[in-house]
């Protein structure tokens, strides 16, 4: 069953579009799935960075540590 964004309190427009791109993998939509890896990937990127930046780190390891994850 698919909810709305106003049956989800707390889910972000974002989060329902992933949502959605998880769930075309699952139909077979494998173009899809690899754009949400994209995007997933650019958001922890710039979170990486960020956090490093924090804490005095080189940013120049983001690209390292998300592959990793």
């Amino acid at each position: 069953m698919r909810r709305t964004a106003s049956e989800l309190p707390d889910v972000t427009p974002r989060e329902l579009h992933w949502a959605e791109a998880m769930r075309a993998e699952r139909r077979g939509d494998h173009a899809a799935y690899e754009r949400l890896l994209k995007e997933i990937a650019v958001m922890m990127g710039r979170l990486v960075r960020a956090r490093l930046a924090r804490a005095g780190l080189s940013v120049d390891e983001a690209e390292d540590v998300v592959q990793e994850s």
